[in-house]
């Protein structure tokens, strides 16, 4: 596999010493970020690892045992690597177009003529502005509430980045360390951020009918008050449990119960046992019935994952049954570790 690998400009890389145009051969299986030979596919990415005017890169042949690559970089680990031919920074310059990757050479190495149009991201676009100067520029990039906001309260320029607070967290934020409550109290859309304002800078009155979520209806209602309107808002069985188990109103949250975990915490601490039992419907919950409350007879039938019905017969027993629904590979090797005597083949 073809890659590009960056080292110090005796090439060297966390202290081994490489030959270009050799082989190097790694005693071991490669595993991403903790041991082997490390690579990237992406020559722009070799930047987040190395990133000194002395660096030096070159393209790479990857062999042998080759890991996958993981989140959004390139980066992968190999068994086997031989440096092919050495790349010049200015070609690797010229690789770049990832902003954080452009503000990162620009500090580092240089260049700042050059990646100053690469930075298209508000957050690094903010960054720019923030340690390397070029506002006039990087102030139209800014686009995101969150840089905004972050822009306003850390460089300036509040009348214009007022108007591109749009998202309720920001305009909470910005509120409640700025001003303009008049106008941020309109950009509060969602419950979470509803409570919040409703909490901490007031307007209880309108907050009130923003307040849709099980979450935070149980929240305003515990905190606040208006339990008569707030417990319409409760739909979910998490909040229906809460709102059950510390403020009362059971008789009309136990038909909210549909979920098995809840339906078993219900049937743990409130009752309602001979009803909770029939929303019990996936493994998990149903070995923890099974354990906890009883109804093994019942239960039983309701295991078909692996690792439960390996757990169900480790802990309870009816080997025989539960051998057939223990199919996934890391649970046989737990049951052929524990069961040696009656190992699935």
């Amino acid at each position: 596999m073809k890659g590009y690998k960056a080292f110090n400009k005796n090439l060297t890389c966390l202290g081994y010493q490489f030959t270009a145009n050799q082989t190097h051969t790694f005693d071991g299986e490669p595993i991403l970020c903790e041991q082997g030979f490390h690579f990237c596919t992406d020559l722009q990415d070799v930047v987040k690892y190395y990133c000194s005017p002395d660096m030096r890169v070159f393209e790479i042949e990857a062999s042998g045992i080759i890991t996958n690559a993981k989140d959004d970089c390139t980066k992968r680990a190999c068994s086997e690597i031989r440096l092919v031919k050495e790349i010049t920074l200015h070609e690797v310059m010229l690789s770049i177009t990832k902003s954080q990757t452009a503000y990162e050479w620009a500090i580092d190495i240089g260049n700042q003529d050059i990646m100053i149009s690469k930075i298209k991201e508000p957050e690094w676009a903010y960054t720019w502005a923030k340690n390397i100067g070029n506002q006039d520029i990087m102030i139209n990039r800014i686009t995101d509430s969150k840089w905004a906001y972050t822009w306003a309260r850390e460089i300036g320029n509040e009348d214009i980045m007022i108007n591109k607070i749009t998202e309720s967290e920001w305009a909470y934020w910005w509120a409640r360390d700025i001003g303009n409550k008049d106008i941020m109290i309109n950009h509060i859309t969602d419950s979470k951020w509803a409570y919040r304002w409703a909490r901490d800078i007031g307007n209880k009155d309108i907050m009130i009918n923003k307040i849709t979520e099980s979450e935070w209806a149980y929240w305003w209602a515990m905190y606040m008050g208006n339990k008569d309107i707030m417990i319409n808002h409760i739909t979910d069985s998490e909040y229906a449990y809460y709102w059950a188990r510390f403020i009362g109103n059971q008789d009309i949250m136990i038909d909210r119960i549909t979920e098995s975990e809840w339906a078993y915490w219900w049937a743990m601490y409130m009752g309602n046992k001979d009803i909770m039992i029939d929303r019990i419907t996936d493994s998990e919950y149903a070995y923890y019935w099974a354990m906890d409350i009883g109804n093994r007879d019942i239960m039983i039938n309701r295991i078909t994952e692996s690792e439960y019905a390996y757990k169900w017969a480790r802990d309870i027993g009816n080997v025989d049954i539960m051998k057939s629904r223990v199919t996934e590979t890391n649970w046989i090797g737990d049951w052929n570790y524990f069961f040696r005597n009656d190992q699935i083949i």
